[in-house]
């Protein structure tokens, strides 16, 4: 049976060769190592996210970019070899990416048709039991069955909407001064995270066309999306985080404190994978079994550290969450007036 490293080089060889045949092992073992490389991609891809903390989009460095298309057409003739090997054309390839097309398509519709409706305005008149006189005002308890209006509650600007949170963070695209309610700061994450969710069935979309093996492989719209939301993501947070009385600067702490326990996850491997080699963990490899000799404490290193990165991970979003929706200082505090006040 073809070795992993055989299997490398044929395919590199073979890099726009559609015609002949290939075996299961040539396939199965050029797929595992493209995925291993990805995999590895996919960490250092991790630790940029985690250290820019965009907002869950996804940040997507060049080098895995280069790397998914410069597969992308060794593995679609190495594809070709192997359905060629049972006797099926290379084309059935086209209709099982129309198909993977097709069905993104309609996920992205399904999303552009919720976030039209979240965009909708409020119903008018009384809802959920309160009155709201005018646009801005003083707000009283509404009783809908008798028509009576009592308790006047404390008078403040109505909650900022979906659109006017969007048009706020563009303008303030890279302010970091001032102030930020809640409204204004989930409001835009929301709304970045559907664009995000629609961008990503698009990629999804090239990813499976181009056959990139990997969401990570290929995605040139979410990276350009990512880039172009980073300055007013940070922005926007360190003005909730001055609404709550803190500098903006505590994200930098997060960055440092989360991208510390991915390097040390990354160490893991490393350690890991000099165990391996060291060993005689591959020396099964030519007989087909790759992990014959495989001790499973070779693997502790990664797991321990992988674990230990996920909780901290986890710490610094629940710190995240508990400072972000907070309600913000009552009146002017050293960043500002309150957003909230009516002027």
């Amino acid at each position: 049976m073809m070795t992993l490293p055989q299997t490398a080089r044929q395919c590199l060889r073979k890099y726009a060769n559609f015609s002949g045949r290939a075996t299961r092992a040539e396939f199965w073992w050029w797929y595992l190592a493209m995925s291993l490389v990805l995999m590895g991609l996919a960490i250092i891809d991790g630790i940029i996210n985690m250290a820019f903390l965009a907002l869950s989009i996804g940040i997507i460095i060049p080098l895995s970019l280069l790397v998914g298309v410069a597969i992308v057409l060794p593995f679609l003739t190495v594809t070709s070899r192997r359905l060629h090997d049972i006797g099926r054309s290379g084309w059935w390839q086209v209709a099982w990416y129309a198909i993977d097309i097709v069905a993104s398509l309609v996920f992205l519709v399904a999303w552009v048709f919720v976030f039209i409706l979240l965009l909708g305005g409020a119903t008018n008149g009384s809802n959920e039991g309160f009155l709201l006189e005018g646009r801005i005002g003083a707000r009283k308890k509404f009783h809908p069955e008798t028509g009576v209006q009592d308790k006047l509650l404390p008078l403040s600007k109505p909650m900022m909407t979906i659109q006017e949170s969007v048009q706020v963070c563009l303008r303030k695209y890279a302010d970091f001064s001032g102030r930020a309610t809640r409204a204004e700061f989930w409001w835009w994450l929301l709304a970045t995270t559907l664009v995000s969710f629609a961008i990503s069935a698009i990629d999804t979309a090239i990813s499976t066309l181009l056959r990139t093996l990997s969401e990570f492989a290929f995605s040139p719209f979410s990276t350009i999306f990512g880039l172009a939301i980073l300055l007013p993501n940070l922005a926007v947070t360190a003005r909730r985080l001055h609404d709550i009385g803190k500098s903006g600067w505590w994200q930098l702490v997060w960055f440092v404190i989360a991208g510390a326990g991915w390097i040390l996850f990354v160490i893991g491997i490393i350690i890991t994978i000099v165990r391996l080699v060291s060993g005689d963990s591959f020396s099964g490899v030519e007989n087909g079994d790759f992990f014959a000799n495989t001790d499973f404490a070779d693997f502790v290193p990664a797991l321990v550290t992988f674990l230990i990165a996920m909780l901290v991970s986890l710490a610094v979003f629940v710190w995240y969450l508990i400072w972000l929706v907070r309600q913000g200082d009552y009146g002017a505090n050293r960043y500002g007036p309150d957003p909230r006040a009516i002027e």
